[in-house]
């Protein structure tokens, strides 16, 4: 198991907008450029989950996505992007 440091995420994004405002799909998205990896929490607080080979530019467009859910569900996973639970620890 290895240790995700939330403190030392390259950038944080907290969504503002969301299909349902009472029960946001996404919490906070943290995003490290060195692994192209991004954590995200979810607002009903299950496990959380990580996107491997997000790169800089994907990272933009999510952060500028009116719903964070739909673009996981019509860019990420159309672009291939895996993503899993995440078994790290997370601090």
């Amino acid at each position: 198991m290895t240790t995700l440091r939330l403190d030392t995420a390259d950038a944080v994004h907290h969504p503002k907008s969301s299909v349902k405002p009472n029960d946001p799909r996404t919490s906070a998205l943290y995003w490290w450029r060195a692994t192209q990896i991004v954590l995200v929490m979810w607002g009903d607080n299950r496990t959380p989950y990580v996107y491997m080979g997000v790169d800089e530019s994907l990272w933009n467009g999510w952060c500028e996505a009116p719903s964070s859910g739909r673009f996981i569900n019509s860019v990420l996973v159309d672009a291939g992007i895996r993503y899993a639970p995440c078994t790290d620890e997370i601090l």
